[in-house]
């Protein structure tokens, strides 16, 4: 069992990092990843201003991008601000299911790390790559003992920017 949490957990890892190295949000700089339960508001009024422009690009992703070496090849192409609001909006679907209020909080907390942090940031010193790779490790983590997630669930959220199906697990061709 301990072995399938750390290779759960190592691709948790490995898939945040992948998002850290070919993403970027701009504006973060100055921003400390610790803070996260500070800064809902920021998240709320940065989702509320860019609404429209959220909604546009997860309906593009989803009429135009078919799979998952579609999906790597086209997120390299967008802008730093529209690989935020992709992810946002992900999430933003995400919780659209059917949760527990624990699960609720935790996945909300991940829309605030997407949002609010510089993960995104072009900058890649190693000191935020260690901070961003010890928060996702720590969330999925989290989501494995606590809400007895498992590795497809963390893939479907945190993984892909595919479509979550109803039953929790994304299209097969984004895995």
């Amino acid at each position: 069992m301990k072995n399938q949490i750390k290779k759960v957990l190592n691709k948790v890892i490995i898939l945040l990092a992948v998002i850290c190295t070919v993403a970027s949000c701009g504006s973060g700089k100055n921003k400390s990843i610790s803070d996260l339960d500070e800064r809902p508001n920021e998240v709320d009024l940065w989702i509320k201003s860019n609404h429209d422009e959220i909604l546009q690009l997860r309906e593009y992703f989803k009429t135009n991008i078919k799979d998952r070496s579609q999906e790597q090849m086209e997120f390299n192409k967008f802008t730093p601000f529209q690989k935020r609001a992709l992810w946002a909006g992900k999430i933003l679907e995400v919780l659209e299911f059917d949760w527990t209020d624990q699960e609720k909080t935790h996945l909300q907390s991940l829309l605030v790390f997407m949002v609010a942090n510089p993960i995104f940031s072009e900058e890649k010193d190693p000191e935020t790559l260690a901070k961003v790779n010890n928060w996702g490790e720590n969330w999925g983590a989290y989501a494995i003992e606590n809400l007895g997630w498992n590795h497809n669930l963390l893939h479907a959220i945190a993984g892909t920017l595919g479509v979550m199906l109803e039953n929790k697990d994304v299209d097969p061709k984004f895995k």
